[in-house]
């Protein structure tokens, strides 16, 4: 399945801090012919369509252009084929585009602006007022520069994201009621390769980044974040009735930053696991009242490498857990699994 972005936001709504090369070309009513066309020639596909993209949807202007392109593609489609809509990063595209009840699912950004995003935040508002799915859909790209918080620039001259950026940022939406999520990385986006070398590219991140020097995409497709992003796929998918799985962060009883530190919790409506990601070593208590009594087993499990280490069973406590995540790595996930 591929989300599909039909027109990039730069082509009607303008930002000069980024794309700002990119004249605007279609209003509403070219939108809806466009998205006519198109979607009635990939109506037989396993499509997401993903409206506009990095943009602010402020004025009535650009409102009507993402609301007559998912117009057009009801008519054509039906609900075959979801719809979502890619917003700047730091807004709900909800806020910006309600009543959207032609939404199937709420996309976030929480994108590159600092080292240390609170992406568990945007995800969980969302899930709590709304009634549909959420995704963070742009956490932050595995190499990409560090933004400043409040500026589009490069926060200094040499530091990127690594894989354990990715890694905490997306386990934090996940555990905080995110259906899913993606993977980003810097030279996959640019494709950049030998020949563009000596010439511009357009839109590239690089002029916003002072020339930052972009990796080649064919090393790029080989970091550990993009591997790592599937391993958390195959976490969720080993935990016991996985299909309505709900965050819990009230489970966690002891201090819980806001920072880095910050831990995510979730279980399911049954409440056969809980599952806490804790991304550095620190203390955690964890609230047992839900297993009412039944026994659990304790597994450290490890992201960087799928491991799930298995540390105790038959563990007959019934308040709480107590336990300091030990040092070396930087994140693991507590699971306990009732017997």
């Amino acid at each position: 399945m591929i989300a599909l972005v039909p027109m990039w936001g730069s082509y009607f709504v303008v930002n000069q801090d980024w794309g700002g090369k990119v004249a605007p070309i279609f209003d509403a009513t070219k939108a809806y012919k466009f998205l006519k066309y198109l979607s009635a020639k990939l109506k037989d596909l396993d499509i997401i369509w993903m409206l506009g993209g990095d943009r602010p949807y402020l004025t009535d202007d650009a409102k009507a252009v993402i609301e007559n392109m998912a117009k057009a593609i009801r008519e054509e489609v039906g609900h075959e084929q979801l719809i979502t809509a890619h917003s700047q990063g730091g807004r709900s595209v909800y806020d910006m585009l309600k009543p959207c009840d032609y939404l199937d699912f709420i996309s976030w950004q929480s994108g590159h602006m600092g080292q240390c995003y609170p992406s568990w935040r945007n995800t969980k508002t969302d899930y709590q007022r709304l009634n549909l799915p959420v995704l963070d859909a742009e956490p932050c790209y595995e190499s990409h520069p560090i933004m400043n918080e409040y500026f589009w620039s490069r926060k200094d001259g040499i530091s990127r994201f690594t894989d354990y950026h990715v890694r905490r940022s997306s386990y934090w939406s996940v555990f905080s009621g995110g259906c899913g999520i993606t993977y980003g990385c810097y030279g996959i986006w640019q494709m950049r390769n030998l020949k563009d070398e000596q010439m511009e590219i357009p839109e590239s991140a690089a002029s916003a980044y002072k020339n930052d020097t972009i990796p080649y995409w064919y090393d790029s497709v080989n970091f550990p974040g993009a591997f790592q992003i599937g391993y958390l796929r195959k976490f969720i998918e080993s935990l016991p009735n996985n299909t309505k799985l709900v965050p819990k962060d009230d489970l966690i009883i002891s201090d819980n930053p806001t920072g880095d530190g910050h831990m995510a919790a979730m279980t399911n409506e049954n409440h056969d696991f809980i599952a806490v990601y804790v991304p550095k070593s620190q203390q955690l208590c964890v609230d047992l009242e839900i297993f009412k009594g039944q026994s659990f087993s304790i597994y450290l499990y490890d992201p960087r490498y799928n491991i799930k280490n298995l540390l105790s069973t038959g563990v007959s406590e019934t308040k709480f857990l107590n336990m300091t995540i030990p040092e070396g790595n930087l994140d693991y996930v507590l699971l306990l699994v009732k017997n």
